[in-house]
């Protein structure tokens, strides 16, 4: 099965992501598919394939090396355009701090014990908005990358999430 460890957005931040999904939403961009704001997510380690019967172990194993974490939280930073040479993702850019840096490399060390393939790039956190199906034209970018966060776009006020509790999904 596909799994990763992931953040649900709650409260103010789901607030914000509902604001942000309505505006792209009334952009009418064909190329842009905006995704539902249920399967939002932050995504804290991506796991890929796991057998069914590592899922108890990994998730007991996680439980107890993030025993010593305490909560933390995320904030929006801006938007982001992935990957910028050939445009495909639309997302949320979360602040990179120290703690969610720790978290990430806890959840890869459980993942490498249970000998995880795991991705080596650096953790860019950040919650997917939108996928773009095809080229999308400079001027619907411009949009996107200029509009979406303030100037007559969604306002992102200055707010944070409270991170307690991680899903495997």
């Amino acid at each position: 099965m596909r799994l990763f460890f992931a953040v649900k957005p709650k409260n103010s931040l789901f607030d914000l992501l509902k604001r942000i999904n309505a505006f792209l939403l009334n952009q009418n961009i064909s190329s842009l598919r905006v995704l539902p704001l249920h399967s939002l997510h932050l995504t804290l380690l991506f796991l890929g394939e796991v057998n069914q019967e590592l899922v108890n172990p990994l998730i007991l194993k996680t439980e107890e090396e993030l025993l010593n974490i305490s909560s933390f939280k995320i904030s929006p930073k801006g938007v982001l355009i992935l990957p910028p040479s050939r445009p495909r993702v639309f997302a949320l850019e979360l602040a990179q701090t120290e703690e969610l840096l720790t978290c990430f490399s806890l959840l890869k060390k459980t993942a490498q014990y249970f000998k995880i393939k795991i991705e080596n790039r650096p953790y860019l956190p950040h919650i997917t908005l939108a996928r773009i199906k095809k080229k999308i034209k400079d001027k619907e970018l411009e949009v996107l990358k200029e509009k979406t966060i303030d100037k007559k776009g969604v306002k992102m006020p200055p707010l944070c999430q409270e991170v307690n509790y991680i899903s495997l999904i």
